[in-house]
C-alpha cells in the first residue's frame, strides 16, 4: 500500500525515472530500498549532469533531466522512509538488491550446505613477552619454510619456531608404529630396537643398523610420517599467535613469496 503522502502514480513515475527499463509493480515498490535508490540516483546524476554538456542546447536538456532525477530521488527517499516507519520489520529484514531488476525477485531461502558469510571475529592477541626476540628487517632472498617466514615477517619470535618444531615432532606417529602397521616390523621388534641404546641414532637408524629395516623401507616410512604430521601452523593458532584467517593469509603470502625466488636461491630452513 502506498503511503498517504504520495499517490501511486507519483511513485511509479519516479521509479521509471530512476530505474529505466525496470518492471515497476507492487512487489517492486514493496522491496524498494533507500540504498538502491541512492545508487541509481548517483549513476544517473553523473550521466546527466549539465556540466558534462558543452553545447548550450544539450546543456538545457540535461538540466531539465537532472531536475527530474533530483525530484524523483527526493520523492522515493521520502516514500521509502515513510514506508519503513509504517512497517519497520520489513525494512530491517530486507537487503537491497544489486540491480533494479533483482529487486523484483523473491528472496531465495538458504539451501542446505550453502556457505554463510559472517564477519571475521576480532580475537585479541596475547601480550608479547619482553624476553622474546622479534625480527624487524627485510625478508631474506631465499625460500623459507612457514615458521621462518612468520619469524622474518615479525609475527612470531624465534623461540616459538623451536617450540613449534618440538610440538610437531611429538605429534608425529612414531616410526615403529608405522612400521608395524605397514608390515615392515613384527610388534616385538619395536621394544628390541628401543632397548638397543648402545647403537647411536634415532629409532629408524637403529633399525637399519640392526638389519630389521632397509634403507628403502625407512625412506617410505619417513615420507609417510611427514605426510601425516600436523602442520606447525596449528601450533601458532593454538598459542594465539595467529587466527585461522591469518594462518591462511600468511600461507598464501609465503607461497607467493617462494614462487618469486629462483630455485638456486633456496636454502634449508625450519
Amino acid at each position: 500500500m502506498t503511503p498517504k503522502n504520495f499517490t501511486q502514480s507519483q511513485v511509479v513515475d519516479a521509479c521509471r525515472i530512476l530505474f529505466p527499463g525496470a518492471l515497476i509493480q507492487q512487489e517492486f515498490l514493496q522491496k524498494l530500498h533507500v540504498l538502491t535508490v541512492k545508487r541509481n540516483y548517483r549513476k544517473l546524476a553523473k550521466e546527466c549532469h549539465p556540466d558534462c554538456c558543452a553545447e548550450p542546447a544539450r546543456a538545457a536538456m540535461a538540466a531539465e533531466q537532472f531536475r527530474r532525477i533530483n525530484n524523483a530521488y527526493e520523492l522515493l527517499c521520502a516514500f521509502v522512509r515513510e514506508r519503513e516507519i509504517r512497517t519497520p520489520a520489513r525494512s530491517q529484514a530486507y537487503r537491497p538488491a544489486a540491480t533494479p531488476q533483482a529487486a523484483t525477485q523473491e528472496v531465495r531461502p538458504k539451501q542446505q550446505g550453502e556457505r554463510v558469510f559472517r564477519p571475521r571475529p576480532v580475537i585479541p592477541k596475547p601480550a608479547r613477552n619482553p624476553d622474546d626476540v622479534y625480527y624487524d628487517g627485510p625478508l631474506p632472498t631465499y625460500r623459507l619454510k612457514f615458521g621462518l617466514y612468520l619469524y622474518y615477517k615479525g609475527v612470531i619470535p624465534y623461540s616459538a619456531i623451536v617450540k613449534a618444531l618440538m610440538w610437531q615432532r611429538d605429534m608425529r606417529p612414531p616410526i615403529g608404529q608405522l612400521a608395524v602397521a605397514w608390515g615392515f616390523l613384527e610388534p616385538h621388534f619395536v621394544s628390541v630396537i628401543r632397548a638397543a641404546t648402545e647403537i647411536p641414532g634415532t629409532f629408524g637408524e637403529r633399525a637399519v643398523k640392526l638389519g630389521l629395516l632397509s634403507e628403502a623401507q625407512m625412506g617410505v616410512l619417513l615420507l609417510h610420517q611427514k605426510m601425516m604430521q600436523t602442520h606447525v601452523g596449528r601450533y601458532f593458532v593454538g598459542k594465539g599467535y595467529l587466527t585461522e584467517w591469518e594462518l591462511n593469509k600468511h600461507l598464501r603470502e609465503m607461497h607467493r613469496f617462494n614462487q618469486g625466488i629462483p630455485e638456486k636461491g633456496s636454502r634449508k630452513g625450519k
